[in-house]
C-alpha cells in the first residue's frame, strides 16, 4: 500500500499528470477568454507543457510568463491565423462552386499545418510573425507525420467532444475539463524531438 501512494508510484504519477492537465485547461481557457488572446494563451499553453516536470517554477507562474513574452507577437500571428482560418471556413459554407475545391481542400490543409507548429514556434524562438509563419508552414511539411498525428490528436478530441453531446452528456464537463490541456500535453510530446532539434542547431534539425 505504502508503494502504490508513494510519489514515485505509476498511480501517483498518473493522478500528478491528470492534475496538471485540469490546471493547463483552466489556465489555458481563461487566458482565451478575451478572444484576442488566444494565440498567447496557445503559446503559453504549449511552453508550459514543455516545462512540465522540469522544476523550473510554478506552473501558473510559468504559465502567465510565457502568455506576457509572448503576447505582442502572438497577437499578430493570431489575427493573421485567426481571419484566414474564418475566410477559408466561410468559403466552405458560403461558395459553393465546384471547380474551387482543389483550391479550398489546398488552402485548409495550408492552414491546418501552420496551425500545428505557428504557437510552439513562436513559444520558442524569437522571430518576427512573417518568418514565424513561414517557418510553421515549411517544417510542418518536411514533418508531415508528426503534423498528421498533432491533427489526429485535435480531430479525436472533436470527435470525443460531438460523440458527448450527442450521446453522453454527463460526460462532457469532464471531458472539458481534461480535454484541452491533455492535447496541448500531447501535442507537445509529439514535436518535442523536432523543437529541440532546431533549438539545437541546424544540423541537429536536418537528423530529426
Amino acid at each position: 500500500m505504502t508503494t502504490l501512494f508513494s510519489q514515485d508510484s505509476a498511480l501517483m504519477r498518473g493522478m500528478s499528470y491528470l492534475t496538471d492537465a485540469v490546471w493547463l485547461t483552466i489556465l489555458t481557457v481563461v487566458a482565451c477568454l478575451p478572444v484576442v488572446t488566444i494565440g498567447a494563451a496557445w503559446c503559453a499553453s504549449y511552453e508550459t507543457a514543455r516545462t512540465l516536470g522540469s522544476g523550473e517554477g510554478h506552473m501558473t507562474r510559468r504559465f502567465a510568463d510565457a502568455f506576457r513574452s509572448n503576447l505582442v507577437k502572438a497577437t499578430g500571428l493570431w489575427l493573421v491565423m485567426g481571419v484566414t482560418g474564418a475566410a477559408i471556413a466561410a468559403s466552405w459554407v458560403f461558395i459553393q462552386i465546384t471547380p474551387l475545391l482543389v483550391v479550398k481542400f489546398a488552402a485548409t490543409i495550408l492552414w491546418a499545418i501552420m496551425a500545428v507548429w505557428v504557437w510552439p514556434l513562436q513559444a520558442r524562438f524569437e522571430n518576427p510573425v512573417g518568418r514565424t509563419l513561414r517557418n510553421a508552414l515549411l517544417i510542418g511539411i518536411s514533418q508531415i507525420v508528426r503534423t498528421i498525428a498533432v491533427v489526429l490528436v485535435w480531430a479525436t478530441f472533436g470527435v470525443l467532444l460531438a460523440a458527448s453531446l450527442m450521446l453522453f452528456p454527463q460526460g462532457l464537463f469532464l471531458l472539458v475539463l481534461l480535454g484541452p490541456g491533455l492535447v496541448s500535453l500531447a501535442h507537445e510530446a509529439i514535436l518535442r524531438p523536432v523543437i529541440a532539434a532546431y533549438s539545437a542547431g541546424p544540423s541537429a534539425a536536418a537528423r530529426s
